[in-house]
């Protein structure tokens, strides 16, 4: 008998289905929200590892070239 009252109000199903169509596209719609930030965090993340690379490389470059230039000195004043 229930089975027979759903089917004899086709519109209730199919505002029941909107309903969740809707709820899907909204949910649908945060992953996507959540998703995006994400991956901006994440390269976020890496390119300022980059960055704090390429300081330390630069950093030790510096340094090598005062020990050279400090080696240089000591020579000439020999």
């Amino acid at each position: 008998m229930t089975s027979a009252i759903a089917y004899e109000n086709p519109d209730h199903r199919m505002q029941s289905s909107d309903m969740l169509i809707s709820k899907n596209h909204h949910i649908r719609q945060w992953l996507v929200i959540v998703g995006i930030v994400t991956i901006g965090l994440l390269l976020g993340v890496i390119f300022i590892h980059c960055i704090l690379r390429l300081r330390r490389f630069y950093r030790l470059i510096e340094l090598d070239e005062e020990k050279d230039s400090s080696a240089c000195t000591q020579y000439e004043n020999v």
